[in-house]
C-alpha cells in the first residue's frame, strides 16, 4: 500500500532534506513504505510439526506452467521456501547459534553499543566526501561531483535507514535506543549539510558547464538535477535572513504537525445513550446500566455506525464524530497556512505548486484533470451501488449516516458465511507460491540461505532469503519479519536497507579511513558486462497472526493482498539495476512508488494463479474456486463507493494545499470548504456537512499527494489488463510481459520519468500476442509527448474497476 503509505517519523529533519531516504527525500521522513493492518499480537511459539506433510510432497499441477525451463527449476528444492515459514524445524536446522556476527551481518553490529563507532566512522568518511565535494578544482573533481553525492547520499542512509529499521522493530529496549541516538545524531549532521551553500554552489557551477555535463549519462543527470531540485526546496540558495525564516516555518510545521496527528478526538468526547437507543450494538456492547456513554472516537463511532439500527442515533454519532474542537480546527489552519507561506518564501503560487513540481503530475492543475477524470469514469457504478443501499433503506432518502449501516447489511448478503479459506493460505504456501510467480514473470526465485548466525537475526521468527535469478546468481537478500509480537508495529512496511549502486567509480583513498563502515553490506554483484553493485538488501514486515504447536500462520485473503502488496516493493528493489543509489528501485517519484506493489498485489488473488498455489495445510487440497469467487463478489461489491471517497479526499487535499497565505488567514476557512466539495464529490451528502477534516491525518504524512494511491491503482490496473489478466493461461506470454515490466519500469528505479517507463511497457505490449485489444496508440503518446496534464486525463479515463 508505497500505499499505501505514509508516517510521521523523523520530525527533526528538515524539509526538502536533499539525501533521500526509503524513496522520498527525508522531510517525508519514510525509510520504509507503510501498509496499515491491524493484527493481534502474540508472541512467537516453540517448534512445531505440521500436522500432515501433503502441502511439501504435492506434485506440481498438470499445466500450470507449460514453459519446460521453469518445471525444472521447481523440481530443484520444490517447497523449500514454504517448509522454512510452515515447519520451524526446517528453519532452525540452518540456524548457527555459535557463530558471532553482527545484526544483518553489519560487523559493527555485534552489539547495540556498535552503533557509536559505526556512527563515527561514517562521519569521518562523510566529512572527506564533502571536502572533496566542495573543491572542485580539476576537471576530474567536476565529472565525480555527482559520483561523490551519490556515494556520500547513500552512505549516511546506510547509518539512518538501518537504524530507522532497528528503532522501530528489534525487540530489545537498548537496540532502539541507541538506533535512535544514530538516527538522531545522522539526521543533525545532515541538516548541517541541507545548510551548506558550498555544497550547493559546487554543484550548481559543475551543471552550468555544458562541457563536463555532456559526459553526463541520462541517469546521472536525472541524479544531479534531482539532488539541486532538493537543495533549492530546502532553501538554500535564499539570503541568510530568508533562510532563518525558512527555517522557522519549516520547524513550525513539523510541531503543528504533531499536534495534528496526535489530536484527533472530536469536540464532543463521548455521547449517552439509551438501551433502545443501542439496539442492534448488542454484538459488542452490553449495556448495564439505563444510559451508556459510547466515546466519539473513530474506532467507537465507526461500529456505533455500523450496527445501530436507530437512524437518530446513527445521526447524533456522525456529527459528534465528525466536529472538531475550536483547538483542532486552528491546529488545522496554522498547518496550512504555515505551508503557504513556505511556498510563498520559496517563489511557488501555493504549497501544492511547490510540492508537486517535480512529482509525476507536475502541477495541482493536473491532479484535478485526473481525479475529476477518475470521478466521471466511476460515475455510473457508484450510483449503482448507491441504489442498492437505497433499495436496502427503503423509500426516505439515504443520509451520510446510513452508509456504514447499510453497507453491512448488502456486504453480509453477498458473503458466503464459509470461512474455512485460511487454511489454504498459509504464509509458506504463499511465500512459496509468490517465489513461483517471480520465476514465471521475472526469472528469478526464492532460495533459503543455507546456514545463518543466530546474530544476524533480531528474532527467531525471522527468516532470509535469497533472490536468485536464472543462472543462480544471487541479486538481493530479503529478510521477513512477518509474525505479531510484544512491542512491534502493527503495521505492514517495507524497508529499503541497501539499494543497489555501481561502485566502479568509487575512490579507494575516500574510504580508507573508514574501515568496514562504508563498505556494502552482504557482498556485491558483478553484471555481465563486468559492473560490480551493491545487492539490495530489504526487509519486509507484517503482523499476521504467530503459528502454534500444530497449526502454521494461516492468512485471510486481505492478509494474502497485504504480503503481495508489500512483496511488490521488495521487488522495486530487488530489481533495479541503477548506477546511482539516489535514482535506485523505490527512491523514484513519490506518486508513482505505489505502482509496482499495486501491479503486484493484482495476482495476489487471481484465480489462475491462486489455483496454482493456495493449498489446504494438512490436506493438500486446492482452494475451492466458488469460494474465491464468493469472497472477491463481496469484497467488491462497494468498491465503487469508496474510490469515489478517496476521491474526494483527494480533492479536499488539493484545495486545502492550493490556498494562497492571505485565504489561509479567514478564520474558519477549512470547515467552510467543505461543503462545496462534498456536494460535488460525494454521492451520499447531508447538509449542513460537519468539519471532517480534522481526522484526515494524511493531510499531514501526504500533503498535497493524497491522489498517488489511485494514480498507482489506475495504472497498475491498465498493465495488468492489457498483457497479465490471463496469465495462468499463457505462461510463455507472461513471462515475455514480465521482463517488459522488469526491464522497463522496475529495473529503471527513478531513473527515468514514469510516463516514458509506462509508454515503453504499454508499446511493447502491443506488439505481444496475447496482449488485450483496445490500447490506444494515442494514449501512448499522450503519455510521453504531451504536457501532464494530458497524461493525467489519460490515465483518469483508463478508470479503476
Amino acid at each position: 500500500m508505497l500505499s499505501t503509505a505514509g508516517s510521521a517519523r523523523g520530525a527533526s529533519l528538515k524539509a526538502g532534506s536533499f539525501f533521500r531516504v526509503g524513496g522520498l527525500p527525508l522531510n517525508r521522513s519514510q525509510t520504509f513504505l507503510p501498509t496499515t493492518r491491524l493484527t493481534a499480537g502474540c508472541r512467537f511459539l516453540k517448534s512445531f510439526n505440521t500436522a500432515s506433510s501433503k502441502i511439501f510432497e504435492q506434485v506440481i499441477p498438470k499445466n500450470s506452467y507449460a514453459d519446460a525451463h521453469l518445471k525444472d527449476n521447481l523440481k530443484v528444492g520444490s517447497f523449500e521456501v514454504a517448509r522454512i515459514f510452515d515447519d520451524e524445524w526446517s528453519w532452525k536446522s540452518r540456524v548457527d547459534n555459535k557463530e558471532r556476527v553482527g545484526l544483518l551481518q553489519r560487523s559493527e553490529m555485534v552489539s547495540p553499543e556498535g552503533f557509536q563507532p559505526w556512527v563515527n566512522a561514517v562521519l569521518k568518511q562523510a566529512n572527506l566526501l564533502v571536502q572533496k565535494i566542495c573543491q572542485v578544482e580539476s576537471d576530474m573533481d567536476a565529472f565525480y561531483i555527482v559520483k561523490r553525492l551519490d556515494r556520500l547520499s547513500d552512505l549516511l542512509c546506510s547509518v539512518i535507514d538501518f537504524a530507522e529499521f532497528v528503532r522501530s522493530n528489534h525487540p530489545s529496549k537498548r537496540y532502539a535506543a541507541h538506533a535512535n541516538q544514530a538516527y538522531l545524531q545522522m539526521a543533525s549532521y545532515m541538516n548541517q549539510l541541507n545548510t551548506t551553500p558550498q555544497l550547493y554552489q559546487a554543484l550548481k557551477k559543475v551543471l552550468s558547464n555544458k562541457e563536463i555535463v555532456k559526459h553526463f549519462g541520462s541517469e546521472e543527470l536525472e541524479a544531479a538535477n534531482i539532488f539541486l531540485r532538493d537543495f533549492e526546496k530546502s532553501g538554500i540558495h535564499l539570503d541568510e535572513n530568508k533562510r532563518n525564516r525558512f527555517v522557522a516555518l519549516n520547524d513550525n510545521i513539523i510541531e503543528l504537525g504533531r499536534l495534528f496527528m496526535t489530536n484527533l478526538n472530536p469536540k464532543e468526547k463521548s455521547i449517552s445513550f439509551s438501551k433502545e437507543e443501542l439496539a442492534g450494538c448488542e454484538s459488542w456492547l452490553t449495556p448495564e446500566r439505563d444510559m451508556t456513554e459510547i466515546p466519539t472516537s473513530s474506532g467507537y463511532a465507526a461500529m456505533v455506525l455500523r450496527t445501530a439500527k436507530s437512524a437518530a442515533t446513527r445521526k447524533r454519532m456522525y456529527f459528534a464524530s465528525n466536529t472538531p474542537s475550536n483547538e483542532q480546527q486552528d491546529v488545522l489552519e496554522r498547518l496550512l497556512g504555515t505551508r503557504a507561506d513556505l511556498a510563498d518564501l520559496l517563489g511557488h503560487e501555493s504549497f501544492a505548486d511547490f510540492f508537486l513540481a517535480d512529482k509525476v503530475a507536475r502541477s495541482p492543475e493536473s491532479v484535478q484533470v485526473f481525479l475529476d477524470a477518475l470521478s466521471t469514469q466511476l460515475r455510473p457504478a457508484v450510483r449503482a451501488e448507491v441504489n442498492s443501499l437505497q433499495g436496502l433503506h427503503g423509500p426516505r432518502k439515504l443520509e451520510a449516516w446510513d452508509q456504514m449501516y447499510y453497507s453491512r447489511m448488502f456486504e453480509q448478503q453477498q458473503l458466503d458465511t464459509d470461512k474455512s479459506f485460511r487454511a489454504f493460505f498459509s504464509v509458506g504456501t504463499v511465500v512459496q507460491g509468490i517465489s513461483d510467480l517471480l520465476l514465471q514473470l521475472y526469472g528469478i526465485h526464492f532460495r533459503p540461505v543455507e546456514k545463518i548466525a543466530r546474530g544476524e537475526l533480531w528474532d527467531s521468527s525471522v527468516r532470509k532469503l535469497e533472490a536468485v535469478d536464472d543462472s543462480g546468481k544471487v541479486i538481493g537478500i530479503i529478510y521477513m519479519d512477518l509474525y505479531s509480537r510484544a512491542g512491534k508495529p502493527n503495521v505492514a512496511a517495507h524497508y529499503t536497507i541497501q539499494c543497489s549502486r555501481c561502485l566502479d567509480y568509487d575512490l579507494p583513498e575516500e574510504g580508507s579511513q573508514s574501515g568496514t563502515a562504508g563498505q556494502p553490506l552482504l557482498g556485491t554483484q558483478i553484471t555481465e558486462d563486468g559492473h560490480q553493485y551493491q545487492i539490495p538488501v530489504v526487509v519486509l514486515v507484517c503482523g499476521f497472526a504467530c503459528p502454534t504447536s500444530n497449526t502454521p500462520s494461516l492468512l485471510g485473503f486481505d492478509e494474502v493482498e497485504t504480503l503481495f502488496h508489500e512483496m511488490g516493493h521488495a521487488m522495486h528493489s530487488m530489481l533495479a539495476r541503477t548506477d546511482f543509489h539516489n535514482v535506485a528501485g523505490t527512491r523514484c517519484k513519490m506518486d508513482f512508488v505505489e505502482f509496482p506493489s499495486i501491479f503486484f498485489e493484482q495476482f495476489a488473488l487471481a484465480p489462475g494463479v491462486v489455483d496454482h498455489y493456495a493449498r489446504h495445510y494438512q490436506t493438500g487440497a486446492r482452494l475451492p474456486l466458488d469460494l474465491l469467487r464468493c469472497h472477491l463478489k463481496s469484497e467488491r461489491a462497494l468498491r465503487n463507493l469508496d474510490t469515489q471517497h478517496q476521491i474526494m479526499l483527494s480533492v479536499l487535499d488539493q484545495r486545502y494545499h492550493r490556498l494562497s497565505p492571505e485565504q489561509c488567514r479567514s478564520p474558519g476557512f477549512s470547515a467552510d470548504m467543505i461543503p462545496s466539495i462534498t456536494s460535488r464529490y460525494s454521492p451520499i451528502s447531508s447538509l449542513p456537512q460537519p468539519a471532517f477534516a480534522f481526522k484526515f491525518t494524511h493531510l499531514y504524512s501526504y500533503s498535497a499527494s493524497y491522489y498517488s494511491y489511485l494514480l498507482g491503482r489506475s495504472l497498475a490496473q491498465k498493465v495488468w489488463s492489457t498483457a497479465f489478466s490471463n496469465v495462468a493461461n499463457s505462461p510463455a506470454s507472461a513471462r515475455t510481459a514480465g521482463q517488459v515490466i522488469r526491464q522497463e519500469v522496475l529495473g529503471r528505479g527513478g531513473s527515468r520519468s514514469p510516463w516514458v517507463c509506462l509508454a515503453s511497457a504499454l508499446e511493447r505490449f502491443t506488439k505481444l500476442e496475447n496482449c488485450a485489444p483496445g490500447l490506444n496508440p494515442a494514449d501512448i503518446d499522450h503519455l510521453v509527448h504531451s504536457d501532464p496534464a494530458k497524461a493525467m486525463l489519460v490515465a483518469g479515463k483508463w478508470g479503476i474497476s
